[in-house]
């Protein structure tokens, strides 16, 4: 029995066979990455052009955004400017006292 199975396995029709079946699963293989990056690629730029047009609509808008999350982002932003003017301030009047001491 076994010798059936190895006569069927060594023979040249089923190893071409197999070659053309495994040279399919690898060309279906590559079709498959290539569209899947093509979709990875355009998620990617539907996501950057949302984006865009959500800061440029809502969180940019004058007066604050439409929606709360926008509401939260400028608040924390003017909060991190707010805190960024203290430092600048503190620092340029530190420097301007080490320059009259003489340093």
């Amino acid at each position: 029995m076994f010798q059936c199975i190895e006569f069927h396995e060594n023979g040249k029709r089923h190893k071409q066979n197999l070659e053309k079946k495994l040279e399919d699963i690898r060309r279906r293989g590559a079709a498959t990455d290539r569209r899947a990056k093509k979709e990875e690629q355009w998620i990617e730029q539907m996501e950057r052009a949302a984006m865009s047009d959500y800061m440029s609509k809502d969180v940019l808008k004058a007066g604050g955004g439409a929606d709360m999350t926008a509401k939260i982002f400028n608040e924390k932003k003017a909060e991190r400017d707010a805190e960024k003017a203290a430092i600048e301030a503190a620092t340029s009047k530190a420097k301007a006292a080490y320059a009259e001491a003489g340093g």
